[in-house]
């Protein structure tokens, strides 16, 4: 049986992939990459949608693949809401308030970046 774990683990293992491909310049493959990690996460979430963790990685794969289409703001706030459900699920889960950051930042907003990354740096100092 799958368990929420190994779901978590495969889609961890994808966004890294994706991340590494992009780091080559294959976009595209690294594209798919992000996308198999987005569904495997979907279907973490099948199995609990408390796992603040898993929301922040989808997050992460979300913010990855708005940085090459056309539908980046789309995916941008897909982002953001997935963090925001990470925050939700653990307020004090520090990256999750840095990745949001890193969003307003892509979209230009500094005064909301500010606000995430401060309060997430002052988590990971605690």
């Amino acid at each position: 049986m799958v368990t929420l774990v190994d779901y978590y683990l495969f889609s961890f293992y994808l966004n890294n992939k994706g991340y590494e491909l992009r780091k080559q310049s294959k976009y595209d493959d690294a594209n798919l990459a992000y996308d198999a990690a987005i569904q495997a996460f979907d279907r973490a979430f099948d199995l609990s949608k408390r796992s603040a963790k898993t929301w922040n990685q989808k997050g992460l794969a979300l913010r990855e693949m708005g940085k090459q289409y056309d539908e980046a703001v789309m995916m941008f706030n897909k982002a953001v809401e997935a963090f925001d459900r990470a925050i939700e699920l653990d307020g004090n889960l520090y990256g999750a308030w840095i990745n949001k950051g890193s969003i307003f930042e892509a979209q230009g907003n500094i005064f909301r970046k500010q606000g995430s990354l401060l309060y997430g740096k002052k988590l990971y100092s605690l």
